[in-house]
């Protein structure tokens, strides 16, 4: 685990379109594990406290990442013959050679942002290099050709990891033990036990889903309890399907269907239910214990005072001072959980703006049809134009909010987070689609290698 995310950071950095700031919650956990004395216990809550920054880092990037254009790219490339045959002298200008890119190697954010950065639609033509071409300067040159062939050496090379799909089951499994967590006080111990117990099973959901339905019916959270039937059972059927059918082109597609559904439970279920700012609330719990304290300081003062007068030697009732001590050390831990904001929108615009985006454009029964609909086939064009528009929304609503309510990030980012889950699984269940238009590559390079 360090070594990957060792890796992660490295190639972070050396990427122009990483930001540092996105990769700080993978250094805090590297360095929490580079600790002496890692205890499981707390290594567990501070990756459950940490899993919303990182999952608000990944999947933000649904938007800027290139294989978002939501059709197929053509996975043949021409190679100029400069590039394949550097040191033949006798090799023609124009002579070139069609090969198949390995599609793990443009699956991968890095690798693809790395396509766009360093080819140029020069470089990739049946013809001379244009010396008058703004990407082939004199002080360029011999460097993007050193990068374009580093570049063909890493898309012609065999895969080196398992592949990506492997890693998403298993990461979309822990999501769904995490959604569990976050159930604590709407289920008893005992049944938050079966359910993240059912979790470490992936291979046996089929036969353990009633049980995992019935326990979330008997929640007393009636968000859950309401998509039972029309979320959480298709998210455990198609993640079922995603670990039986593991290697096949099939379990792209129940991949992607369990983003969407699962997306949409942890979204509702994160949604603000009152208009008190969750980050305030433990002042109204501090104010009230506050209140309790004066008034058993009060009462102990008194019998302080009965007892010097009656008897000349004060001593007061343990069970009091007991009572205060507790009460000043929740007090404490209270003040802990206090979120200071400095802001001067109020948290009931933020529960307003979300619930109304809930209701128009992320329902359930709509998003859920739609994704039905894709995945059978059916109406494919219309379906289409549908989620390219929806998919525009969502990521003007998402830049808006994180700009408009960066100070209520604590609950912000982790409703973002999962619109961009969803968003990522309506994207992969387009690729899947049987007829959909290829990408002009030529287009978005020249874009890409634009001056500057």
């Amino acid at each position: 685990l360090k070594a990957s995310i060792g890796t992660l950071l490295s190639e972070g950095v050396a990427c122009a379109r990483v930001g540092v700031a996105e990769l700080g919650p993978y250094q805090a956990f590297l360095w929490v594990l580079e600790e002496q004395g890692w205890d499981s216990l707390q290594g567990d809550k501070f990756s459950h406290e940490i899993l919303t920054s990182m999952l608000f880092s990944s999947l933000t990037r649904v938007w800027t990442n290139p294989t978002s254009v939501l059709r197929k790219t053509s996975m043949v490339l021409e190679i100029p013959g400069e590039l394949l045959f550097p040191t033949s002298e006798d090799t023609p200008l124009g002579r070139s050679k069609t090969i198949l890119v390995n599609p793990t190697k443009t699956s991968d954010d890095l690798k693809t942002s790395t396509v766009l950065s360093l080819l140029a639609d020069r470089f990739l033509a049946k013809k001379p290099l244009n010396a008058a071409s703004a990407f082939c300067t004199i002080e360029n040159l011999e460097a993007r050709k050193v990068q374009a062939k580093l570049l063909v050496k890493c898309l012609m090379s065999a895969p080196t990891r398992t592949h990506e799909a492997d890693g998403q089951a298993w990461e979309l499994l822990y999501l769904l033990k995490d959604t569990c967590k976050s159930l604590r006080g709407s289920v008893t111990d005992d049944q938050l036990h079966v359910l993240l117990g059912i979790c470490e099973r992936p291979f046996e959901l089929k036969s353990l889903e009633e049980l995992f339905l019935s326990t979330c019916r008997s929640s007393s959270n009636p968000v859950l309890v309401s998509m039972v039937e029309s979320v959480l059972r298709p998210t455990l059927c198609s993640l079922q399907s995603a670990f039986s059918t593991k290697g096949s082109s099939a379990m792209t597609r129940h991949l992607a269907l369990v983003d969407i559904y699962l997306g949409l439970l942890r979204f509702h279920l994160a949604l603000p239910r009152s208009i008190l700012d969750p980050g305030r609330k433990p002042m109204a719990k501090i104010s009230l214990m506050t209140n309790q304290v004066a008034s058993l300081e009060s009462q102990i003062a008194s019998e302080l005072l009965s007892q010097c007068m009656a008897t000349g030697n004060p001593s007061p009732a343990s069970h009091l001072v007991e009572d205060v001590s507790r009460l000043k050390k929740k007090i404490r831990n209270q003040h802990h959980k206090v979120v200071a904001r400095d802001t001067s929108v109020p948290f009931s615009e933020v529960h307003r703006e979300f619930h109304e985006f809930a209701k128009s454009f992320l329902a359930v029964g709509d998003t859920k049809a739609l994704a039905q609909k894709l995945n059978r086939g059916q109406d494919e064009q219309e379906a289409y134009n549908r989620v390219v528009n929806l998919r525009k929304t969502w990521q003007a609503f998402c830049v808006r909010s994180s700009q408009a309510f960066c100070d209520y990030e604590d609950v912000v980012n982790p409703l973002i987070a999962d619109i961009c889950l969803v968003a990522r699984g309506f994207g992969a269940l387009l690729g899947t689609m049987s007829e959909c238009p290829k990408v002009n590559l030529t287009k978005h390079l020249v874009s890409c290698l634009s001056f500057p």
